[in-house]
């Protein structure tokens, strides 16, 4: 008499089980990941705004003024040149922009349509009350008001 051995393996119930399992995990983690990553391109970028606003400061106790009136730079790279910065980010086109005592720099996301992030930092520095008074504002253009928690 020849013995057959049981074939093992999963059953198509099983495979199809596991299957919807992982995919509803996949469903429920994936857009939590995509915020993550959003989240930190935001606190990068509000870094930035910190160390160009400290950078201009200084440009400015060093000559007197933020650069000529009517000046604007709207590449990375320009503005780094012309603080003395080394600030990279492909996440966001920067605009560094003086008008009259009033220095702006404005932030905006590159690829917003991508993520579903539609976004820009504003950072103005009025200086009229003396060489050091601020006014720092973050303009977000979108329901954003989350991210000002941490």
């Amino acid at each position: 008499m020849k013995r057959t051995r049981k074939k093992r393996g999963f059953t198509l119930m099983e495979l199809m089980v596991t299957t919807i399992a992982i995919s509803v995990l996949a469903a429920l983690a994936v857009p939590n990941y995509n915020k993550a990553i959003e989240k930190n391109h935001f606190r990068q970028a509000r870094t930035n705004l910190k160390t160009l606003k400290a950078a201009a400061e200084i440009y400015r106790a060093r000559n007197g003024k933020f650069g000529t009136n009517g000046l604007i730079m709207e590449s990375l790279s320009d503005i780094n040149a012309f603080l003395g910065t080394s600030i990279s980010d492909s996440h966001f086109s920067y605009l560094y922009i003086v008008d009259g005592g009033t220095l702006g720099f404005f932030l905006e996301r590159n690829d917003y349509d991508n993520s579903g992030f539609d976004y820009r930092l504003e950072q103005r520095l009025e200086y009229s009350g003396g060489p050091f008074g601020n006014d720092d504002t973050f303009t977000c253009y979108d329901d954003c008001s989350e991210w000002y928690a941490n």
